[in-house]
């Protein structure tokens, strides 16, 4: 498992200018925007073999690498955004000037200084974004081992397993965090710096337990606000997946597939996914927070079909005429529910700036007697606020939503009415068998398959939301009928 490399803070390359510019703030940095990476080696190995007639065994094993993180490019890779500000505002010229009115070697405004990077206090340096000096380019190792049986002509059960290895995973992260005061609920550790403690907060300067975070921050000088895109995790995925096929059978085709699996990761869609915490909690001990994927889902099953009633199945003219061209078709879905942290917002004594990222504290003991209901559909007792300076002791995936169940059907009959006429007549059910519950609700709390899941919230912990009761669980059937005469 990888660390994002802050057990290892002495480091003697320097981090990468703020604001986004990809220069260091140092002479001597290399001049590529990112480190070349040239031991980049993604072999494939895979083998077949046929044990039997109807068995076949089938494996391999791959290495496939991703793209270099390019999140926010547009400011990132900005050469000149440290060396030079906005453009000088000159006037318009009448046209009757003998030279122009713009001079060349003043159109920028002065640099930004040293005493301006380097002087003022550290929470005031003018970027905060930066540039991960190690990040090299992402890439999975993935592995399978399958095989398949027919069981007979046209029906074919497949088993196999999948895992994957996720390497130099990205994210974005708070790199200048400080770390937590040496004790908590001491408001005082909210200040940046010694110098901020005047007024209201004077007292803060004979407090003994006072650490600005300034004190506490891994790279001095730099704001704790500091955030970097970071291609330094690791994500994991083990599945087992079982299909059976049919081939026309008859009129009958389908395609049964379950999946039982686990898919772990630090952060899922650089923090973007519903459910996921907005950053990570404590960047100097991510590993904490590992959990479940955004995506994962425990159990999943899919099932397709088709059927079509076969023509001239009766001697009969008019039999055949009725029974045939009819077809049903559909797909349904079962699926366990996504997971979602619990959260606690609260003033950072960390970071600063970013909210949305503190996870709450768990007992993890669930109460006696309790029963899921909409206004509580977790237990909310074993949830609360960590202190002051504190983070909390759960990870990003300490609930799961409800189940997910759809089924999409459709009927029609194709009838011959001469020989170069053919009428169709379709209906389309979409949602005929969902669930009770609707994942993308427009009046639910983040849609209604995600629960209030913030301990100071005064829904926490409900399915519905309160402005519009039972309607928030809104999950329309939608029919669509369809007749088409081709000739």
């Amino acid at each position: 498992m990888e660390d994002s490399g802050f057990g290892r803070i002495g480091f003697t390359q320097p981090l990468l200018a703020g604001g986004g510019n990809p220069n260091f703030l140092q002479c001597g940095a290399r001049n590529t925007l990112v480190p070349i990476d040239n031991k980049d080696f993604a072999p494939r190995l895979g083998f077949a073999y046929q044990a039997l007639d109807k068995f076949v065994v089938r494996g391999g094993f791959g290495m496939f690498y991703g793209l270099y993180n390019r999140y926010y490019d547009g400011t990132q890779f900005d050469k000149n955004i440290l060396y030079t500000q906005t453009a000088q505002t000159y006037p318009s010229p009448s046209g009757t000037e003998r030279q122009s009115t713009a001079v060349l070697n003043g159109l920028w405004a002065p640099p930004v200084s040293s005493a301006e990077l380097f002087q003022t206090p550290g929470w005031k340096f003018p970027f905060n974004q930066t540039n991960w000096p190690y990040n090299r380019n992402p890439y999975d190792e993935q592995w399978t081992l399958d095989t398949e049986y027919s069981l007979t002509p046209t029906l074919m059960l497949d088993v196999g397993y999948v895992g994957d290895h996720g390497v130099h995973q990205e994210s974005q992260d708070i790199i200048g965090a400080a770390r937590p005061p040496r004790v908590a609920d001491d408001p005082c550790n909210s200040l940046v710096d010694i110098s901020q403690a005047t007024g209201d907060d004077a007292h803060c300067l004979t407090d003994p337990n006072f650490e600005p975070m300034d004190t506490r921050t891994p790279y001095a000088n730099m704001p704790p606000y500091l955030y970097a895109n970071i291609n330094g995790f690791a994500s994991s995925y083990n599945g087992l997946q079982v299909q059976l096929i049919e081939r026309s059978y008859h009129g009958l085709n389908f395609h049964a597939n379950y999946t039982w699996s686990k898919a772990m990761d630090l952060t899922s869609g650089i923090n973007n996914i519903n459910g996921e915490p907005n950053l990570i909690q404590d960047p100097q001990h991510p590993y904490q927070e590992y959990g479940l994927s955004g995506s994962d889902e425990t159990h999943r099953f899919v099932l397709t079909y088709v059927y079509t009633v076969p023509d001239h199945i009766f001697s009969s003219r008019l039999l055949n005429t009725v029974v045939s061209g009819w077809t049903a078709s559909g797909v349904y879905q079962l699926g366990s529910g996504l997971p979602f942290a619990v959260q606690s917002p609260q003033t950072d004594q960390m970071a600063e700036f970013y909210g949305g990222r503190i996870n709450a504290n768990s007992t993890y003991r669930t109460r006696a007697g309790f029963k899921r209901t909409l206004t509580e559909y977790f237990d909310t007792t074993k949830y609360s606020s960590p202190p002051l300076g504190r983070y909390g002791n759960t990870n990003k995936s300490v609930e799961r939503t409800p189940y997910i169940q759809n089924l999409d059907a459709s009927f029609g009959k194709n009838t011959h009415i001469a020989e170069s006429v053919n009428l169709l007549i379709r209906a389309d059910i979409f949602n005929l068998g969902g669930t009770w519950h609707s994942p993308y609700s427009p009046t639910g709390q983040n849609g209604s398959m995600f629960p209030s899941s913030w301990v100071t919230s005064s829904t926490f912990g409900q399915l519905i939301n309160t402005n519009y009761g039972n309607v928030s669980l809104w999950n329309p059937h939608v029919l669509q009928l369809t007749g088409q005469i081709t000739f």
